[in-house]
């Protein structure tokens, strides 16, 4: 953003991190972020826009927090869906593509490690993201 050479690895834990920074609103801001259809929201195409009025705080995180938001809603929906609606037990998920390079969430701090160490050699680049210390 800066003109600086950055890669990858380095850029996108930044912006994930700056989105912890957003407001809880989002500053006003709505990302749509549908980039192809999405039978669950009824949607038969992509139709990718941001949505801000005037008085919207047009900010890095409070961006990063609008589209972080945004592509992790539909999967919530699905989500939502299997275990209330089909009353399917999930113990785990995984995911490739998207954000990420792989998603993976594991049932403990532990179980996570062994994991990224099956998948990942020494020399990778690994971002983890804690979302509930209950498993400590």
């Amino acid at each position: 953003m800066s003109g600086q050479e950055i890669s990858d690895a380095e850029l996108y834990p930044l912006l994930f991190n700056a989105a912890l920074a957003g407001e809880k609103g989002c500053g006003g801001l709505l990302s749509y972020g549908y980039y192809s259809g999405e039978s669950i929201t009824g949607l038969t195409e992509g139709r990718p826009i941001l949505v801000r009025t005037p008085e919207s705080r047009f900010t890095v995180p409070n961006l990063m927090r609008s589209h972080i938001l945004s592509a992790f809603t539909t999967l919530a929906i699905g989500i939502e869906i299997l275990v209330d609606k089909e009353a399917v037990g999930i113990d785990k998920l995984l995911g490739h593509g998207g954000i990420f390079n792989v998603v993976h969430g594991s049932d403990s701090r532990d179980s996570a490690k062994r994991e990224i160490s099956l998948w990942f050699g020494k020399s990778e680049s690994v971002s983890t993201v804690v979302l509930s210390d209950d498993n400590r």
